[in-house]
């Protein structure tokens, strides 16, 4: 058990007894109590609870000035508070702790190396401002964020799992996602629906997960699939171009729309009049069928029999195929709309179709007309002189 050194102690002499009696009195005299500063005896190391305000203010008397040692709360370096040690080399959890100041904190670093539970900010607000979890999630007036960013009203949510990207979602309105995902791929959600998204190759998709045929651009669609609006009387809704240079227009006037292609004389050389039109016009086999998709009639050629007799007004060849990129098995979507698991695609062999250019029969037919009325006007001619011919 520990002694405690008397001041009057019967088993001491007067020796030790005059230098217990001096020290007793010594630390009496260092500490002093009050309103107004000691000045007795002050020398450097002299303490003095100033007790002007509440809670007191302990100061230490150094070379003639009264310095503050701590004002309001005592800096504890040692025991325990909530089961938690002070000033351990190690610290325990820190659990159940609210950290309050009523003005700036600046430069300072909360550490926990135990388990951390959740730490909340008061903005001076009657509710928690900011939440911290166990999971790291930050929630912005909510005490249980949901993801790594989330919220109660108008928030950022930063999606996690598969995925990195962004929430916003605003109470009683529409959520929208910003997303990428395993392949590269940026996606926009709507209310759990992805809208459009640009693929690992650049490509941009509205309404669909996957293009068709490589297509840059790729809207799907069950009606109205893409809308233009000229806010002039007239101008050009589209415009086209091959390696910078223009090669035709979309046009469109305050009734009416016009598909114009590059016709200006300085683009052109070796002209030349169209020679055996009529002869075309003659071997042409215009006929009517019926489209295998849908069972509409239609009036036209067939384009591998046109390509024979006008090869310029028919793209591709009879019996060609082409290897088209198709999905074999569909992405896997969460509950909020977002791609968990890719699009699994295939590559397939499947016909390469022709097509007819009908505007390029027109200068054909033009002239097929001119030779069979220039015809004409030669048979009426000899008719006319054999009339007046007696």
């Amino acid at each position: 058990m520990a002694t405690t050194t008397r001041i009057l102690d019967a088993n001491v002499n007067g020796t030790v007894y005059t230098s217990n009696a001096n020290a007793a009195l010594e630390a009496l005299d260092t500490c002093h109590s009050g309103a107004t500063a000691p000045t007795d005896e002050v020398a450097n190391g002299k303490l003095w609870l100033d007790t002007t305000t509440t809670p007191g203010i302990l100061k230490i008397y150094n070379n003639a000035t009264w310095e503050v040692v701590h004002s309001g709360t005592v800096d504890i370096n040692a025991g325990t508070i909530d089961g938690t040690t002070i000033g351990a080399t190690t610290p325990a959890a820190i659990t159940g702790t609210t950290l309050t100041s009523t003005g700036a904190i600046t430069g300072t670093t909360l550490t926990a190396t135990g388990a951390f539970t959740s730490l909340g900010i008061d903005d001076n607000a009657a509710a928690t401002a900011v939440t911290i979890d166990a999971s790291g999630n930050v929630g912005i007036g909510t005490a249980s964020p949901s993801s790594e960013i989330s919220g109660s009203a108008t928030v950022v949510e930063v999606l996690d799992g598969n995925l990195a990207g962004l929430r916003l979602n605003h109470t009683g309105g529409a959520s929208y996602e910003i997303y990428s995902g395993g392949s590269s791929q940026l996606g926009f959600v709507k209310n759990g629906t992805e809208a459009m998204r640009i693929d690992g190759s650049g490509n941009v998709l509205v309404g669909a997960t996957s293009t068709l045929n490589g297509n840059h651009l790729f809207v799907q669609s069950n009606n109205f699939v893409v809308g233009i609006n000229g806010t002039n009387t007239t101008g050009e809704a589209v415009r086209f171009y091959s390696n910078g240079t223009t090669v035709g227009t979309i046009s469109y006037t305050g009734s009416a729309t016009a598909y114009n292609t590059s016709s200006d004389y300085r683009l052109k050389e070796n002209i030349a009049p169209v020679q055996g039109a009529s002869d075309i016009v003659k071997a042409m086999q215009p006929v009517t069928y019926t489209f295998k998709s849908d069972g509409s009639w239609h009036d036209g050629f067939l384009a591998h029999e046109l390509q024979e007799l006008h090869p310029r007004a028919v793209t591709g060849k009879k019996d060609a195929m082409r290897d088209e990129e198709y999905e074999v098995t569909p992405a896997v979507l969460d509950e909020d709309g977002a791609v968990v698991t890719e699009a699994v695609m295939g590559t397939r062999s499947v016909p390469d179709y022709q097509g007819v250019d009908y505007s390029k029969l027109t200068p054909i037919l033009t002239a097929a007309l001119q030779e069979a009325l220039n015809k004409i006007d030669a048979l009426e001619a000899r008719l006319t002189a054999l009339e007046v011919t007696p």
